[in-house]
């Protein structure tokens, strides 16, 4: 039987946190299933936990990779490299599933035309304790399965309906090959630089309107670490963004200049964050970055909430109250308005 699905779970330093995912996993297992943990030179017992789990679970297919400390980036490649199956699931190995919707999720794909499916995507909740996560979400007259594809994907994505999330959508593996799409290994916020590539690909995808992910948040998580290193990091991505579209002749799209504007917000707000630990002369030259790119914006058609970020941006006037601010903070970054 041919694999169906490749979960890439990287592992590192999360030996508490596997003891509450290791269940679901289980759960979730099949003989088209294969679980892969990379193990990034985790410091902990991680490495030795999966190779148990693995050697438990040796009538399935579960490989425990171990490789020297890469990164979060280095260690997704190492899993996808390794990874045979006809589409990946990135799941990040301190965060929780709900078992029956993903196993709903893998009927669909199992039974429906994977010829015709290149990517599913899933809402999520976010969660601090793990006792806090209901199980067993199924997909019910509640819910909605909407059509999707690569127009209405990146236009969900430059409006912030959807973010740059890759444990929250199953995808085809050949996206990646055909694509030449890798992940960014030493840069932080590597979902965004991927994200925006997969859904470009996506000819027939749906989205279920159910949260079948939990997101573990917690202080000293990338997003909740002040750094000039953050704002920095995601001007690397946005220059992509820029040579990507660009190179396509689509710059102009009214969708791409948002997904600009959006990623500049939030390297802007990033940059306000790591203020007090920056140095003046960094602070000055991204700042003067962000303004540069800010200018080549074409805003004719936004809506008002957008320009007046956009003004306040080129003001330098940071008000956290400002809506464009307020919703990077609370939606993306997690924190307090």
């Amino acid at each position: 039987m041919s694999t169906l699905l490749s979960v890439i779970i990287p592992i590192y330093g999360v030996e508490k946190e596997l003891l509450e995912l290791l269940p679901l996993v289980h759960k979730i297992m099949d003989t088209d299933i294969e679980i892969i943990f990379v193990d990034d030179g985790s410091p902990d017992r991680s490495g030795e936990i999966v190779d148990a789990f693995a050697n438990e679970h040796s009538d399935k297919y579960v490989q425990s990779l171990h490789k020297k400390n890469g990164g979060l980036s280095d260690a997704r490649n190492y899993g996808i490299n390794a990874a045979n199956g006809d589409y990946i699931w990135l799941v990040d190995s301190d965060d929780l599933f709900d078992t029956e919707g993903i196993l709903s999720i893998i009927d669909r794909l199992r039974n429906g035309d994977k010829d015709k499916i290149d990517l599913i995507l899933f809402d999520h909740n976010d969660f601090v304790h793990s006792n806090d996560v209901t199980q067993n979400h199924h997909l019910n007259e509640e819910h909605v399965v909407q059509a999707v594809d690569a127009t209405n994907l990146l236009a969900k994505l430059s409006k912030s309906e959807i973010e740059n999330y890759i444990w929250s959508y199953i995808f085809r593996r050949d996206i990646l090959r055909k694509g030449d799409i890798d992940f960014p290994v030493g840069r932080k916020f590597e979902d965004v630089p991927t994200t925006y590539k997969i859904f470009d690909a996506v000819k027939n995808g749906e989205y279920w309107h159910a949260p079948f992910y939990y997101y573990r948040t917690r202080e000293g998580s990338i997003v909740n670490t002040a750094s000039i290193q953050n704002s920095s990091d995601l001007l690397v991505s946005i220059d992509e963004i820029d040579a990507y579209f660009g190179k396509l002749n689509r710059l102009h799209e009214p969708t791409v200049q948002l997904f600009l504007f959006k990623n500049l917000a939030l390297a802007y707000v990033l940059l306000h964050e790591a203020k007090e630990v920056a140095s003046k002369e960094d602070y000055a030259s991204i700042s003067g970055t962000i303004n540069k790119k800010l200018l080549k914006l074409r805003v004719i058609g936004w809506p008002l909430q957008k320009r007046i970020g956009r003004l306040t941006m080129l003001l330098n006037i940071y008000l956290p109250a400002v809506h464009t601010y307020s919703f990077i903070r609370t939606r993306i970054l997690r924190k307090e308005r």
